[in-house]
């Protein structure tokens, strides 16, 4: 997907909330309708959610931590309780002559300290954001190489029944019978809706004719992996690739194979 600048200031809007009501309820349904541009959103929405989840509780609960291996936590503490201590008897501790130079060294040691803490914070914070931005690149190739396969192997046109050969011993090939005919249109209705944005009521219903034995069934076996693929689920797809290559006589073996080899080849090196 083609990322201008224009697009991607107006997902940030979108994401924090600044676009106006009609200009939001435009772009709510481009993401409906558009599936690269809502795993776009999804990925900088879990980009930013990141970022802040980082910047607002791991720095602070890190730096807390920091502080109190150190000692310092407790000289706070004990810095504030007595004059409050001394408050409630009515008189000032007795502290003693302290070293003139003591309090300006303490403070250069808490601020080299505290340098020295927020600047390991920053740069976890800009490895972390890294990692997730590279995450996300890959997601975003895997994306694309599912979207190239998945144009590639997909057809419109099922293959049709092998036609049963002559039996000596038969009077007449049984003819297909009703149920199998069924699922032929049931798959062929299935396979038209693969090209709809939204593909998970096509899913549900290729798995519940995959299930099914015969022709037709090995048949939706088959596009329930494109429709895996198409839906950027390369997980659930490649079982049941596998399982389609490993079947001989399978109407779709060879796709399988072929299909298989295509996404080894496109996975990224360990």
């Amino acid at each position: 997907m083609d990322l201008s600048d224009e697009l991607l200031e107006q997902i940030g809007a979108y994401l924090a909330g600044q676009l106006p009501a009609g200009e939001k309820d435009q772009f709510e349904a481009r993401i409906q309708q558009d599936p690269q541009l809502r795993q776009e959103v999804a990925l900088q929405r879990e980009l930013k959610q990141g970022l802040s989840f980082l910047a607002q509780k791991d720095r602070f609960r890190q730096l807390h931590a920091d502080l109190d291996k150190r000692g310092l936590l407790p000289d706070i503490a004990k810095q504030t309780a007595q004059p409050e201590l001394a408050e409630a008897k009515g008189k000032a501790p007795d502290l003693g002559p302290l070293p003139a130079q003591s309090q300006p060294v303490r403070q250069l040691v808490r601020f080299g300290r505290a340098s020295w803490v927020m600047a390991a914070s920053l740069a976890l914070l800009l490895g972390v954001g890294w990692l997730l931005y590279t995450n996300r690149a890959d997601k975003r190739q895997e994306l694309a190489q599912n979207e190239a396969a998945f144009t590639h192997f997909f057809s419109p046109h099922l293959k049709p029944a092998p036609t049963l050969l002559p039996d000596p011993d038969r009077v007449a090939a049984a003819p297909e019978n009703s149920q199998s005919g069924q699922d032929s249109v049931r798959l062929q209705v299935a396979t038209q809706g693969l090209n709809r944005a939204d593909g998970q009521p096509t899913i549900q219903e290729l798995t519940v004719l995959a299930a099914k034995t015969g022709h037709w069934g090995a048949s939706a076996q088959w596009y329930l992996a494109l429709a895996y693929l198409k839906a950027n689920q390369r997980t659930q797809a490649r079982p049941l690739l596998n399982k389609i290559a490993q079947l001989n006589g399978h109407p779709y073996q060879q796709e399988a194979r072929q299909l298989l080899n295509q996404l080894s080849a496109s996975a990224p090196a360990p």
